[in-house]
């Protein structure tokens, strides 16, 4: 009995920590063909079990060790089990499974090895006919490695032919056993890899999957050749240097140009004994490859240093489990995915293993592929042939990587190697990677130039037009509070809004480009407004309706010469010019103005409105000034889509967010109608479902949090989710209700015009996927060094076309970096800068986003949005991708939606997040075992161990992204006190304790000890989606009698409100019968939590009121 090597160790303890990997064995398979003594192979095999005790050993333990245990040699006439498959159709060794299963012979392949009393290995042939074979050996890693293989392949070989010509068999001597590594400078080399590991980065590939389960070992093969051809003029141009590490320059080459990296990490092989060493067992030692470098350097440059750094690794070797137990000493077991502190392992073998029988023909050694793999990425793996070509295999992840993947990166390392095997001094970052077919589908992406179906007509002139063609027919419909809607018909809309335009022209004094500002409430008079504004050549300017830091600064921006408002807003414009449209006098005035439409003097170049973002996370917005160009070319794109004609379209949005302008455009040029709902109910569920009923509206564009909340069978053909990414099961589930409905996924940018790309989806599609540019608009994704990125790898997003802002107002440094000019290179498919003036210059707008490429299943590209730029941050000197992070925690099953973002003084991460209703009760130190468990180490001090707050909804910015400024800090521990909901009518202590659970699971965290409820809603994160969101719960979950629900559109629910009168308004509306009750849902048959401070833990039926509201009020303050 004799204790493991330490590279046998290694595989052990890689073994003990992904126990679920025990069938990642080793297969060699071989074709035979001609006359077969089956005898003389069982007789060569079993001499080669005699003569190696490795053949003969299994795994026990001593002293808590795991030794390695050879039993004695006892005659074996068949150690190869035999198959009769001649009555089956014949098939190649890559469907080996398929012939198995036919064989009912399934288990050998899947049956564990018994690693207690052995053996370590199983053989078997198959006959397919007199004269054609199918020879397998299965092993266990432990017991033979590469250099193994070999060995066991040839002495077979000479056994069984001087066997067969009776001859006396003499195989090579097996030399004692000396390993390449010795300890003697094991303190030196412990030191050399603590400072080449330390601080290591791990690359980080975008997958067409993501992690959703534990790391699985599924994997696949696919077939990897290198021709003589470029074999040879490869070693021609870079005679110094070996396939392997010519492979491996490569590699590294692929990796940085799929990451922008420029610190990677992959791995070798080593055989790690003598070349003479003629013994069956496992030496070989994975080795570590850490290479910086230069992103333009030269290729050969490069290579010298892969040929220097495997040198070293050579040279300073540990077996791989000492790098785990002593140099990286942080790196927990429960966070390895696998043995390894690299992802991707890169081996050619010099020597590729034969079998040579007389008289029978055998086909080069091949690795089945068993479903599996061992690394986290993928293995590329190449032997050397007698042709001078290599041969061999990518083993791949299949959580991670699809096939399209794998062919596309064998591609792009075929190119590679075409451009260094011509010119090895090219700079790796130009070397054109792209295969063809990825140019074509990328320029049939951007071929978008379309003819405009309203010529050279602009916006005021293209409505003026619609409106001539669609007379009578309905335009606008207010759906107010209370009473009854307000109509407008084309005819009436065209009439009024030249009477605004004229009215601004003559009266107001206003000329062409001056901008004017909109604070209308919704109703009739907004979009007219809008329009009126645009037929007089003014810039509009859409402002909000409620005093504010953010009407400021775009009050302040917009540097209007009048500020429109009506009777609600006026208060808000102190020392402004005014007009205030409710004014009976203008009214009347503007009403008896003439209503002819006077063409405005404008051109595409002119500018049309302005535009701000939410300044979410600066808290300072940008405005920017967009113009006529884009809004016509967006008109041309809609009347192409051919949406129904006479659309009925919901209009939700506000009018600062550009989605108000889409609906009005969809009406437009299909002869349709635009509804409105009052400011108050626009994202009240039970309106907008009373309007779709009622008006039997076909058309909408929804946030994807209110479309979540809505009923999927409402009567809407399109329904479009914009703002943040959409919930595959809420797209699912509106397609299921309605087969034939469209659902879209829109993206658009305040940059680059309302909408910049639509992405229909159907069933089973990625929902994230946000489709290909708009006609006459393009999208390219770019590398660092803009160049255009291949299929999957991931970039940042730049756009061209008419759509594009004409600047930032008033912040000149910004427009000249975010819009710039660029010439296209062709040959090396990348953009490079240029001055407007030059010939081909094209501008671009830089717009922060990762994206990738994707296709879709029909074979065309679309584009997906995988997070920000500006999302990348240093944690403790510690680079951290947010949105990577986010990833690992949400492939947690339950988990619904994450946001992560630093703490205050970037010392630790915070992590938001919304569980999936099934998983309401997972614990925080389930989430964060769970990101353990795949998070790297460099990482684990930062990114492993956030502080998690549990939410219900993310409160988010008007054009439905995630409010970065009003996510809370992590709440203090809870101390839940029960209450159910009665079937009966609840007394108000008890109704008020119901809302406040009811609103502490709208906003889903707490932001003080104890929440108020003498302050109002709008103070405590009431939107309008949160107040949506109350009123649906309140109605399904309280004895109220549904012919009379409490609905913001009666007055019964107002975000001015708080929850005593809340309390007060729904308390004498209970029902009053126990045989009317609906049954409480399970939702609130749980503990609602009050919070009290520490100090003031009250006792069970304590009155709440004793609390000061001066203790709550202050909290808050921050959110007024």
């Amino acid at each position: 009995m004799f204790q493991r090597h330490s590279a046998q160790g290694s595989y052990l303890k890689y073994q003990q920590h992904h126990p679920e990997g025990v069938n990642h064995y080793r297969s060699t398979a071989i074709d035979l063909n001609g006359v077969l003594d089956i005898t003389l192979l069982q007789q060569a095999f079993d001499a080669l079990i005699k003569r190696h005790d490795m053949m003969r050993n299994s795994l026990t333990e001593e002293n808590n060790q795991p030794r390695f245990k050879t039993a004695d040699y006892k005659n074996n006439d068949n150690p190869i089990q035999t198959l009769d498959a001649s009555h089956l159709a014949q098939k190649p060794l890559a469907q080996f499974k398929d012939t198995l299963s036919e064989l009912q012979a399934e288990d050998f392949l899947n049956k564990p090895f018994d690693m207690v009393n052995g053996p370590l290995w199983r053989a078997l042939l198959i006959k397919n006919s007199n004269n054609q074979y199918q020879f397998v050996i299965l092993t266990h890693p432990m017991i033979a490695d590469d250099k193994s293989i070999q060995i066991m392949l040839s002495e077979i070989e000479t056994h069984y032919n001087l066997a067969l010509d009776k001859q006396n068999i003499v195989l090579p001597q097996i030399d004692d056993t000396k390993l390449t590594g010795t300890k003697a400078d094991e303190f030196l080399r412990h030191n050399y890899w603590r400072t080449k590991l330390e601080d290591l980065n791990i690359i980080k590939l975008h997958t067409p999957q993501s992690y959703h389960d534990a790391f699985t070992f599924n994997g696949k093969h696919k077939p990897l050749h290198i021709d003589s051809k470029l074999v040879a003029a490869l070693k021609a141009k870079m005679p110094n240097f070996s396939l392997e590490q010519i492979l491996q320059a490569s590699v590294y080459t692929l990796l940085h140009r799929y990451t922008d990296d420029t610190d990677i990490t992959i791995g070798a092989t080593d055989a790690n004994r003598a070349t003479n060493n003629n013994q069956v067992d496992y030496f070989a030692n994975w080795l570590t490859l850490r290479l910086p470098f230069e992103k333009d350097a030269k290729f050969i440059d490069l290579l010298r240093k892969t040929a220097d750094t495997q040198k070293v690794a050579v040279a300073k070797q540990l077996p791989i489990d000492e790098i785990y137990q002593s140099v990286l000493p942080d790196y927990t077991t429960s966070a390895l995915r696998t043995m390894s502190p690299f992802d991707i392992l890169v081996t050619v073998n010099e020597e590729a293993p034969h079998l040579n029988l007389k008289n029978v023909t055998a086909s080069p050694p091949t690795q089945l592929d068993l479903g599996y793999t061992g690394f986290s990425y993928y293995e590329l793996k190449l032997n050397h042939l007698a042709d001078g070509s290599c041969d061999g295999f990518i083993n791949f992840n299949t959580d991670l990587f699809d096939d399209e993947y794998i062919d596309n990166l064998q591609g792009h390392l075929q190119n590679i190697l075409n451009t260094i095997a011509k010119n090895p001094d090219s700079r790796i970052s130009e070397i054109p990677i792209l295969l063809d077919s990825e140019i074509k589908l990328q320029k049939d992406f951007n071929n978008t130039f379309a003819e405009p179906h309203f010529g050279k007509k602009l916006a005021p002139e293209i409505f003026s037009e619609i409106a001539k063609e669609a007379l009578d027919k309905p335009a606008l419909v207010f759906h107010p509070m209370n009473g009854e809607p307000e109509r407008m018909n084309y005819g009436e809309l065209e009439n009024y809004t030249n009477q605004i335009a004229n009215y601004l022209r003559n009266e107001c004094h206003l000329k062409t480009g001056d901008h004017v500002a909109i604070s209308v409430t919704r109703s009739l008079n907004l979009p007219a407004m809008i329009i009126g504004a645009m037929k007089a050549g003014l810039v509009f300017v859409p402002l909000e309706t409620s005093p504010g830091k953010l009407l400021d600064h775009k009050l302040e921006a917009a540097h209007a010469a009048l500020v429109i408002t009506d009777q609600k807003t006026t208060s808000l414009f102190q020392n402004k010019n005014i007009l205030n449209i409710d004014d009976p006098n203008i009214s009347a005035d503007i009403k008896g103005y003439d209503k002819t439409f006077y063409k405005p003097d404008l051109t595409p170049g002119s500018p049309a409105y302005e535009d701000s973002s939410s300044g979410t996370t600066t808290g300072i917005p940008k405005t920017s000034l967009l113009g006529h160009a884009g809004l016509a070319n967006l008109l041309n794109y809609l009347y192409s889509r051919n949406y129904p004609e006479g659309s009925k379209v919901l209009c939700t949005s506000l009018p600062t967010f550009d989605a108000f302008n889409f609906d009005q455009f969809v009406a437009w040029v299909t002869h349709g109608c635009v509804h409105l709902s009052s400011d108050e109910e626009r994202y009240s569920p039970i309106t907008v479902e009373r309007i779709c009923r009622q008006e039997k509206i076909n058309f909408a564009v929804f946030l994807r949090d209110l479309m979540s909340i809505l009923p999927s069978d409402l009567p809407l053909d399109v329904v479009i989710s914009i703002g943040a990414a959409p919930s595959p099961g809420v797209f699912a589930a509106w397609l299921a209700a309605n087969k034939f409905r469209k659902i879209i996924n829109g993206l658009g940018h305040t940059e680059t015009g309302i909408c910049l790309s639509l992405q229909e989806y159907h069933e089973g599609d990625d929902p994230e996927l946000s489709g290909a540019p708009i006609d006459n608009m393009q999208t390219f994704i770019l590398n660092k060094n803009l160049q255009i990125c291949p299929i999957g790898v991931p970039g940042e997003q730049y756009v061209a076309g008419p759509g594009l802002a004409l600047e930032y107002v008033d912040n000149q440094d910004l427009t000249d970096s975010k819009f710039v000019y660029m010439q296209f290179d062709p040959i090396l498919q990348k953009f490079n800068p240029c001055l407007p003036m030059d010939p081909g210059a094209i501008r671009l707008y830089a717009t922060g986003d990762i994206a990738c490429y994707q296709k879709t299943r029909e074979g065309k590209l679309s584009t997906k949005l995988l997070g920000r730029k500006d999302r990348i941050k240093k944690i403790i000197g510690n680079v951290v991708d947010l949105d990577g992070v986010e990833s690992l925690i949400s492939s947690h099953p339950g988990v619904e939606n994450i946001t992560v973002i630093p703490n205050k003084d970037s010392s630790s991460l915070i992590a938001f997040v919304i569980r999936k209703s099934e998983f309401k009760n997972f614990p925080i130190e389930d989430a964060k075992a769970h990101l353990r468990t795949y998070i790297k180490d460099t990482l684990l001090p930062v990114a492993a161990y956030p502080q998690f707050v549990f939410m219900k909804e993310f409160k988010l910015t008007p054009n439905g992204k995630i409010n970065y400024r009003e996510l809370p800090l992590p709440p203090t521990p809870d101390h839940p006190l029960l209450n159910k909901i009665k079937k009966d009518p609840l007394t108000k202590a008890e109704l008020t304790a119901t809302l406040t659970s009811m609103w502490k699971d709208v906003l889903g965290c707490y932001k003080t000890d104890t929440l108020p409820t003498d302050i109002e809603f709008k103070y405590l994160g009431g939107n309008s989606i949160a107040m949506g969101k109350l009123e649906k719960i309140i109605n399904r979950d309280l004895p109220l009698p549904p012919e009379n629900p409490v609905s913001i559109g009666n007055k019964r629910l107002s975000p001015k409100m708080t929850i005593d009168e809340l309390t007060d308004t729904i308390f004498p509306l209970q029902k009053k019968t126990n045989s009317q009750f609906r049954q409480t849902p399970n939702h609130f048959n749980k503990p609602f939590v009050t919070l009290f401070k520490r100090s003031e833990k009250p006792k069970v039926g304590d009155d709440k009121s004793n609390l000061k509201k001066s203790d709550t009020v202050k909290h808050y303050q921050h959110s007024k």
